[in-house]
């Protein structure tokens, strides 16, 4: 529904929704400065000019975004349960892919 959405503002989006391995997302290299989290875990934020990261990566899966002028990915992946993996690029060519799997 989004895309179709998008498409009649004349944005094109492409959108998969599939098993986990197909969505597969970057795990994380923490910026600097970080903070060590009490399991084991970090959480950062690190930027300069006009791109910069954030995020939290620890034992049980990663959330983190990173961008720039031209553009930036939202990427995130738990093994709590199931995997889920997802990311969401923002750029002149957008995209979104949401997958999971049972454990």
């Amino acid at each position: 529904m989004a895309g179709s959405a998008l498409g009649a503002l004349g944005v094109g989006l492409t959108t998969t929704a599939a098993t986990a391995d197909s969505c597969g997302t970057t795990a994380p290299t923490p910026g600097s400065p970080s903070v060590p989290l009490p399991d084991g875990g970090t959480v950062w934020a690190s930027g300069s000019g006009t791109s910069g990261s954030a995020g939290i990566a620890g034992p049980h899966g990663y959330l983190y975004a990173q961008g720039s002028a031209s553009g930036g990915t939202i990427q995130g992946s738990s093994t709590d349960v199931s995997q889920l993996n997802g990311r969401m690029t923002v750029s002149t060519s957008p995209t979104v892919c949401i997958a999971g799997a049972s454990a």
